[in-house]
């Protein structure tokens, strides 16, 4: 038996086999069968005692039973330390109940993992008021990797005019968007959401000259 491996679900194929072939490390891909009544059966690889499970947790819904399963099945395959690296984390926008009755998923999930998993590794989190990642997942080893670095590199990669503006839609971008100007040496500007929906959002600025460049596009 290998020390490591990776397995991936069906959606991060792509992911899953980089990183076996980046760490070096055996992978396998998780297989899924859904039932007439829609259960499913998970049948994972030969476990490692660290297993990497791979996971990109966007449309999370049926990806989180799915991963329980794996999880069952890896631990009780002889993984001692289960490793999930989820480059887009779902459930984390609600930290708080803003209306009587509602669930906190973030708090929901959060323990799921913990009981679960040993480690959660990310990229840029949507924590809000949250402080860190490991508010979230109390108990375990959290990693919330930034992607500016390799957004920095891509951009230099092009010619950019002095001028360009880099545009954040929202305050909770703030950071990010100040970030990745200042590695630039360029201008940012934030704006502000209004939300009339879940599917209806208008995004404002203070100064029109703001609104009128960021309306003609990515440069």
């Amino acid at each position: 038996m290998t020390c490591a491996a990776i397995q991936w679900m069906p959606t991060s194929v792509a992911i899953g086999r980089q990183l076996a072939e980046r760490l070096g490390v055996p992978g396998h891909e998780i297989v899924l069968h859904r039932f007439p009544d829609g259960e499913l059966r998970v049948t994972v690889g030969p476990a490692a005692p660290t297993t990497i499970i791979c996971c990109s947790l966007n449309d999370p819904n049926e990806k989180l039973i799915a991963l329980l399963f794996a999880a069952e099945a890896l631990r009780r395959g002889g993984a001692r330390r289960l490793v999930l690296v989820a480059p887009y984390l779902g459930y984390m926008r609600q930290d708080a109940a803003f209306y009587a009755g509602e669930a906190i998923s973030q708090r929901a999930i959060g323990d799921l993992f913990a009981k679960t998993v040993d480690r959660v590794i990310t990229v840029e989190a949507h924590l809000h008021r949250t402080a860190t990642l490991n508010h979230v997942f109390p108990g375990i080893e959290t990693d919330n990797l930034t992607a500016a670095s390799v957004i920095e590199s891509m951009l230099r990669a092009d010619t950019l005019d002095p001028t360009t503006l880099v545009v954040g839609p929202d305050t909770e971008s703030r950071p990010w968007v100040s970030d990745l100007a200042g590695r630039l040496g360029l201008a940012f500007a934030v704006g502000e959401k209004i939300r009339r929906g879940d599917r209806s959002v208008q995004i404002v600025f203070s100064d029109p000259r703001t609104a009128s460049a960021a309306s003609s596009g990515p440069r």
